[in-house]
């Protein structure tokens, strides 16, 4: 009979199916935000990758943008030099997802939660200048439960709400960080300065401000 044959091809079929990424996450805006103006010339970003890596598998592949290029996205938006002497690097460390499996809680009528997403990040900011020199650093962690035999929108959905949850407090620490640790490189007069190019962008290692940085009207 051929009805066997059949019934073991649609298991594979489906298997291969379910094998396709999620769809990518849309990135984070933080436009809307107040810049952070620093007494800068340069400003680079450094995404030194893991080195501390965790015990748990890193998933980081899966999923789109990464804890990296989000960090990224939110440097070039926040981050402005308006200086004409010194530096400043945003170093991204252990930035990673890592996938666990849970005891499944389930019962007869609903789902359980059997997997566990971790997100974490290690963020520094050096600075060197007339001022002399200031590091702020901060790092966060995240996590989120998947159902059983979770879906790609589901897998998608709750990596959407782990990385939004964690560069929230990455935007909260760091800005704080910042603001107690390099007081004395902001700049609050309203500035035309330069930004770190966003993600996507030729790769560029350095962005200097004007050398005549001018009042904004």
């Amino acid at each position: 009979m051929r009805v066997p044959r059949l019934a073991v091809l649609i298991p594979f079929l489906l298997c291969a199916c379910s094998s396709t990424p999620p769809a990518p996450v849309s990135p984070l805006d933080y436009a809307q935000l107040d810049k952070i103006n620093l007494d800068v010339r340069d400003l680079t970003f450094t995404d030194r990758g893991i080195d501390m890596p965790p015990s748990s598998p890193v998933i980081n592949d899966q999923f789109s943008p990464t804890i990296a290029d989000s960090l990224h996205n939110w440097a070039s938006q926040r981050l402005q030099a308006v200086g004409i002497a010194g530096s400043a690097n945003i170093v991204v460390k252990n930035a990673y997802v890592t996938e666990q499996g849970m005891k499944s809680d389930s019962d007869w009528f609903e789902r359980g939660q059997t997997a566990r997403y971790t997100g974490h990040a290690d963020v520094e900011i050096e600075a060197r200048g007339a001022e002399g020199y200031a590091l702020a650093t901060a790092n966060a962690t995240r996590s989120v439960t998947l159902p059983n035999n979770a879906d790609q929108d589901e897998k998608r959905d709750a990596y959407r709400a782990l990385l939004n949850g964690l560069m929230q407090d990455l935007n909260n620490y760091i800005d704080q960080a910042i603001h107690s640790h390099m007081s004395e490189f902001i700049v609050t007069a309203p500035i035309i300065g330069s930004k770190i190019p966003p993600v996507g962008t030729p790769p560029a290692t350095q962005m200097q401000a004007p050398e005549s940085p001018g009042v904004s009207p």
